[in-house]
C-alpha cells in the first residue's frame, strides 16, 4: 500500500473517530443516560432468556439452579434500578421473556417446560415417599 493511500486511510479514521467522540461528547446527558439504560434493558433480557433456555436444556432438578440464577438478575436489576429509574420492571421483563404477557397466559415457557418435565421424567421415574417427603428414583 503507497504511503499518501496508508496515510490518507489514518487521517480519515482518525478523523471519524475524532468526530465520534465528539458527538458522543457532546450530546446531552439525558440521552446518554437513555441510550445507557436501552443498552442495559437488551443486556438484562439477553440474560433472562439466556437463563430461561439453559432451564430448559435441563431436567426438573435444574430448578435450583434457575431459581438462583433468577435471583442473581433481579438483584443485578435492582443495583441497576437505583441509578437508572427509567429501567423497565423486572416482573415485565421476565413476563416478556417467558412469554407470560398476555392476561390468560398459563403457557409460558418456564411452566411449560416445568409440566414436561414432571410427565416425562419425574412421574415415571420416581415414586413419593410419604415417611421421608421426598421423591425416590425406582429401582428395576
Amino acid at each position: 500500500m503507497p504511503f499518501f493511500v496508508a496515510f490518507h486511510t489514518h487521517t480519515i479514521l482518525f478523523f471519524v473517530c475524532t468526530l465520534n467522540s465528539l458527538v458522543l461528547s457532546s450530546t446531552p446527558p439525558e440521552l446518554r443516560r437513555y441510550l445507557v439504560t436501552q443498552q442495559i434493558n437488551t443486556k438484562l433480557r439477553a440474560d433472562l432468556d439466556f437463563v430461561v433456555k439453559k432451564f430448559e436444556a435441563s431436567e426438573i432438578q435444574g430448578v435450583v439452579d434457575y431459581v438462583q440464577a433468577l435471583r442473581v438478575v433481579r438483584g443485578t436489576h435492582a443495583l441497576l434500578a437505583k441509578n437508572l429509574p427509567s429501567l423497565d420492571a423486572f416482573d415485565d421483563v421476565l413476563a416478556e421473556v417467558t412469554e407470560t404477557v398476555g392476561p390468560m397466559s398459563f403457557r409460558g415457557r418456564v411452566v411449560m417446560h416445568v409440566l414436561s418435565s414432571l410427565v416425562m421424567d419425574l412421574f415415571p421415574n420416581y415414586t413419593y415417599n410419604a415417611y421421608t417427603n421426598r421423591f425416590v428414583k425406582v429401582t428395576q
